[in-house]
């Protein structure tokens, strides 16, 4: 079964709304949404 078009057009315009990066890819016959976020380092005073 393909997925529903007008149902991920409808969360892509949400998730654009919210401002939420992402990116979309076809997987197994569906679509993934992907959050598009850096991660954050967090630098230990004990490292130099």
């Amino acid at each position: 079964m393909a997925y529903d078009t007008s149902l991920a057009d409808r969360i892509t315009d949400l998730l654009t709304a919210l401002h939420l990066r992402f990116t979309t890819k076809a997987m197994m016959g569906g679509l993934c949404f992907e959050p598009k976020a850096k991660a954050s380092k967090k630098r230990s005073s004990s490292v130099k």
